[in-house]
């Protein structure tokens, strides 16, 4: 019986984690695991289905999920082997311990989303999807280390993982996903941009609200969230 290719792809996710660990190169883990996606998406002929947003929602949970598991089995070496994860790490232990740094302040976050969010779309419109998924596992990376770093703070270690991945974290990584489906169909199919809006436009405001309700929970819940996320999973810090 013949394997959907989007089950490989998740499969894949694993060992493109593994990578930096095994290599020494720390940007072999978002560099290949974003190819191997971009391979996936570009050789589906079906990739309007939403099977397709799914399996690649699937690989992102994947890539985060082993993320996680090297961060709690080597923290060291994740540190090491993930870009941008010890400085993020940095930033977000305040935040744990108080509730108060950049994750919620909106001054600060915001622009910083609209960045995330410019530097995407640019880079999924010029290369089919291809920059968008790298920067995507990127992302995933020191965020996925973040978490990791938290559950290992924890007396609940698997409460402490559901709850630092925060519910606006997931909006945005679900925007970002369907996101990358639709501008990726400028260049694999060569849609002319105003016919490509108007076959579009429903998958861009479904991401446009995901990720406009990541910026609105973050703003409400992001100083409550530290309390919450420690009381549940017994973090002392």
């Amino acid at each position: 019986m013949k394997r959907e290719p989007g089950a490989w792809l998740v499969l894949s996710a694993p060992l493109a984690a593994a990578l930096p660990f095994a290599t020494g190169w720390r940007w072999s883990a978002p560099l290949v695991a974003g190819s191997l996606a971009f391979w996936y998406l570009a050789t589906r002929r079906d990739r309007t289905r939403p099977a397709v947003a799914g399996w690649l929602l699937g690989w992102a949970a994947a890539l985060s999920l082993s993320f996680v598991l090297l961060t709690l089995a080597a923290p060291e070496s994740a540190a090491r082997a993930i870009p941008h994860a010890r400085s993020y790490w940095n930033e977000m232990r305040p935040w744990l311990e108080t509730g108060r740094g950049p994750e919620s302040a909106p001054a600060v976050f915001v622009p910083q989303h609209l960045l995330h969010l410019v530097g995407f779309v640019l880079l999924a419109a010029a290369t089919g999807g291809w920059g968008g998924l790298v920067l995507g596992a990127y992302l995933l990376g020191y965020m996925s280390f973040y978490v990791g770093m938290a559950a290992s703070l924890a007396a609940q270690p698997l409460v402490a993982a559901a709850l630092a991945w925060h519910p606006w974290a997931l909006l945005r990584v679900a925007a970002f996903v369907l996101l990358g489906v639709s501008l990726s169909r400028l260049m694999l199919e060569r849609m002319p941009p105003r016919a490509w809006f108007a076959a579009e436009r429903r998958r861009l405001a479904l991401a446009g609200l995901l990720w406009g309700g990541d910026l609105l929970l973050k703003g409400l819940l992001a100083p409550h969230w530290p309390a919450l996320l420690r009381r549940a999973a017994g973090i002392e810090i």
